[in-house]
């Protein structure tokens, strides 16, 4: 009962085990490519986030200088409309007041 291995045997699974190594090797460097994208989208990502936070404030800024330009014209509309309703009343107040004395 012998246990040895003959060279033949050792030299056909070194080749398997060498081929074996290879395409780990491969598939090692495949998921180390891969982990890289992922790494750079990853960051890509961030870098948008960022942006987009910055572009948000920025267009609620915006808004707020938008709402005041509109409401401008309103108000002094309104101004407008309350001098000449005082006018008015003023003149029928004083002619009132005329006719009464």
């Amino acid at each position: 009962m012998e246990d040895y291995v003959t060279q033949k045997q050792h030299d056909e699974f070194s080749k398997t085990i060498e081929a074996k190594f290879a395409e780990i090797k491969a598939e090692d460097k495949r998921q180390n490519e891969r982990l890289k994208r992922t790494e750079d989208w990853q960051e890509k990502f961030s870098e948008m986030q960022v942006t987009l936070k910055q572009q948000g404030d920025n267009i609620e800024k915006l808004t707020l200088k938008v709402n005041e330009l509109i409401e401008k014209p309103g108000k002094r509309w309104e101004t407008t409309v309350s001098y000449v309703l005082t006018v008015i009343l003023s003149l029928v107040a004083g002619y009132l007041f005329n006719l009464l004395f």
